[in-house]
């Protein structure tokens, strides 16, 4: 059995003839679009201010995805913050969203840095004792503690990145010396600067 049924075209009503059962996968994945639409209309309103927990943005949001979770946190910014956002991008003849990530990715990046010299740290504080007991051995220091151990880096490589993902993690092979030297030879013009 097949139903007529009247549907929007570019713009222009169109009659299309259908079975049951593809009129029926359409009205279920219409009926989750406006469930979508509502969620993401509930989340530009957010009449009830910004949640105070991950938790209750997941909740009120009906989140899964931090990708998702991340997009909330930022429309949920105090007022006088958004101001002086608006106010900067303005400045610097930039969108709002385009300072954002930039200022979200120099931060992530000094807080890499910032974790990596404080596994540094860990190291350098725990090299005497892996010298003696792993001399030449590739290790892996995440949060200052020594997590794993291999003769073959690449092996430890793809063993912690599994494990860690993205998080970052410190691998150093076990040398004499606890902090390397490198040396870069740059071509001379044979003059010395004044």
């Amino acid at each position: 059995m097949q139903y007529p049924q009247f549907l929007d075209v570019d713009g222009q009503p169109a009659l299309v003839i259908l079975t049951y059962a593809e009129y029926i996968l359409i009205e279920e994945r219409l009926q989750e679009l406006e469930a979508i639409k509502s969620r993401r209309q509930a989340k530009a309103q957010d009449t009830n201010g910004p949640a105070s927990t991950l938790a209750e943005v997941r909740a009120q949001y009906e989140l899964e995805d931090p990708v998702e979770q991340a997009l909330v946190s930022v429309k949920a910014l105090p007022q006088d913050l958004a101001e002086s956002l608006a106010s900067a991008a303005d400045q610097m003849e930039t969108s709002v969203d385009a300072l954002l990530q930039e200022a979200i990715r120099q931060y992530l990046a000094a807080r890499r840095r910032e974790q990596l010299e404080q596994e540094i740290a860990a190291y350098e504080a725990m090299h005497a004792r892996l010298w003696q007991e792993m001399p030449g051995m590739w290790v892996a220091i995440h949060n200052g503690e020594l997590v794993d151990h291999d003769r073959d880096k690449v092996e430890l490589y793809r063993r912690v990145s599994e494990r860690f993902g993205r998080k970052p993690v410190l691998l150093r092979e076990v040398l004499a010396e606890a902090i390397e030297e490198i040396r870069l030879r740059t071509p001379s013009t044979g003059r010395l600067p004044r």
